[in-house]
């Protein structure tokens, strides 16, 4: 025996109203008052409730294959049925035909459901309801229909208003991760532009979703992509005649103009995108700038995040040593987004893959124009080798040979960072400016990064003027260069005679201008303790750029 379910009336509904979805269940009909008043019961075919409905027909007879297409709720008084009606046939043919569901009206043909129509119903996963009162259909079609039309017309709005967003967003020439995070505003959902490797060239979280979206994002998605999983809705990005990726939104969102509807128009905008850029490795130099100025700036939640956010544009951490890497950018065309510099970025991670390393890469607008890269190297590589035949491939063919300075190596993302901000402040300091083609190590310059990270504390930014205050006065009032002087010596303090020559100097001239330096500071150039603060404000005062 089938079990009925009893739909009470409720007074309280009483004026037809749009469901907030953005189409129409069998659900939302069996809530519509017109319904409502000829007492359904719910007979079969519970778990279909939420089938979409695209319309109703009233169907009599009991061939329903020329009649139907697919979406329809069909109401039947039964009265056309043949006397020996076969209702497995009947539903069979329902079911294949694409209905959503059977609305029966009982006291005309049938006093109560036929058992043999309601097992073939739940049989087949076809909804089933009785109605026990008299209902004139066509007020259930009219309230069907006006909802279905009153969705359309909403669903036509929401798309005009999605439509003119992306073409302002297009109009304004608006970057990738501004198309990506309005599309994710307008769904309220996560959304994840990936290339076609899988890689995550940008992303935009949803209001309140703290899941780690990026762990193991490559071959979650790998297999998403293989298997079509729920909860997961995409549009590919085509332009030149190629596919380039996709955009992907997860948590299954509902919006009114359709989420595939939305997804494409963002698609849309990302290909008009791609269209106005010269170079066919755009996405890679927004993935590795952005992910690059999101640690430096320190645009985190957790490092756990961060590293699966790496990970998932091709950057692996797990069991590798990481380090931060700066190149020196020649010339004068180094601003990040020029010619001369995405040919060098693209000339470095031809040289890394070549290697086997995996790198992200910027062009960073500093001080000093340089390349700013985070290197990842397998097990089996040791980073000062791998780096220095890194460059040679990297230089191979260029007539410049150019700075490079690394940061010590890590195993955490926490260390990739120090090691990137060594690497950039070995660069800015130019100390002990290495020939140009050395790598530049953090070991051989710690006392200078030292200083260079105490250089805001206030007491760090006198102490040069209390130390040298009587020599940068002399210098500046007679045009004399005994700092110069000062800082030849304090480089080859054992060795005055390669001092005074690096200082263009003769010997005499030289030792004159040391004991006049000795006498305005009042300290001897043979104590270790004196040498070691006169070094110490030396460089603190190169570091701020005043000399």
């Amino acid at each position: 025996m089938i079990e009925i379910q009893t739909l009470p009336l409720n007074p309280a509904k009483n004026q037809t109203v749009c469901p907030a979805k953005s189409s129409l269940t069998v659900r939302d009909v069996l809530e519509l008052p017109e319904l409502l008043a000829g007492s359904p019961q719910l007979v079969a075919g519970a778990r279909e409730l939420d089938a979409r409905i695209r319309w109703v027909h009233v169907l009599e007879s009991s061939s329903v294959m020329d009649f139907l297409s697919g979406g329809e709720l069909v109401l039947s008084t039964a009265v056309g049925w043949a006397a020996d009606i076969d209702f497995q046939h009947y539903v069979r043919s329902l079911v294949a035909s694409g209905v959503a569901g059977l609305v029966l009206e009982l006291g005309i043909r049938y006093q109560q459901i036929p058992q043999g129509l309601a097992k073939a119903c739940e049989q087949h996963r076809l909804p089933l309801i009785a109605l026990h009162q008299r209902t004139r259909f066509i007020t259930i079609t009219e309230a069907v229909h006006r909802v279905l039309l009153t969705q359309q017309m909403h669903a036509l709005q929401a798309r005009d208003s999605v439509s003119s967003r992306f073409t302002q967003l297009m109009d304004i020439g608006s970057p990738v991760q501004h198309i990506v995070a309005e599309t994710s505003r307008i769904l309220g959902a996560t959304v994840v532009l990936e290339d076609l490797a899988h890689q995550v060239v940008s992303h935009a979280r949803g209001p309140g979703d703290d899941h780690e979206i990026m762990e193991n994002w490559r071959v979650r998605s790998r297999v998403a992509a293989g298997n079509p999983v729920e909860g997961r809705a995409c549009a590919p990005i085509q332009a030149r005649g190629r596919q380039w990726g996709r955009i992907i939104a997860l948590g299954s969102p509902e919006h009114a103009a359709g989420t595939g509807f939305v997804l494409a128009q963002a698609a849309t905008a990302l290909s008009m995108e791609l269209l106005s850029q010269q170079h066919d490795d755009y996405w890679t130099k927004v993935s590795h700038q952005r992910l690059l100025e999101g640690l430096l700036e320190r645009e985190l939640s957790n490092w756990n995040e961060l590293e699966h956010e790496f990970e998932a544009a091709g950057f692996e951490f797990g069991g590798r040593t990481v380090l931060g890497l700066a190149i020196e950018l020649p010339g004068t065309d180094s601003a990040p987004d020029s010619y001369s510099v995405h040919a060098e970025l693209n000339s470095l991670r031809s040289a890394a893959a070549s290697l086997g390393l995996d790198v992200l890469c910027a062009g960073r607008q500093a001080d000093i124009p340089m390349i700013l890269a985070a290197l990842s190297f397998r097990p089996a590589k040791e980073p000062q080798a791998t780096i220095a035949e890194l460059l040679k491939r990297f230089r191979a063919g260029s007539p410049v040979s150019t700075r490079a300075t690394t940061g010590n190596p890590s195993t955490s993302m926490p260390g990739l960072l120090a090691s990137l901000e060594e690497a950039i402040a070995l660069m800015t300091l130019g100390t002990g400016k290495s020939a140009a083609g050395d790598i530049l190590q953090p070991r051989s310059q710690e006392l200078a990064l030292l200083l260079h990270k105490m250089r805001a504390e206030p007491s760090i930014r006198g102490f040069p003027e209390r130390i040298l205050g009587p020599v940068l006065l002399h210098d500046a009032s007679t045009g004399s260069d005994l700092l110069r002087t000062l800082i030849a010596y304090l480089k080859h303090p054992t060795n005055r005679t390669l001092a005074a020559a690096e200082s263009h100097l003769s010997r005499s001239v030289f030792y004159q201008r040391l004991a006049l330096v000795e006498g305005l500071l009042d300290r001897r150039l043979d104590d270790g303790q004196d040498l070691a603060t006169l070094h110490v404000a030396t460089m603190i005062h190169q570091q701020s750029g005043s000399s």
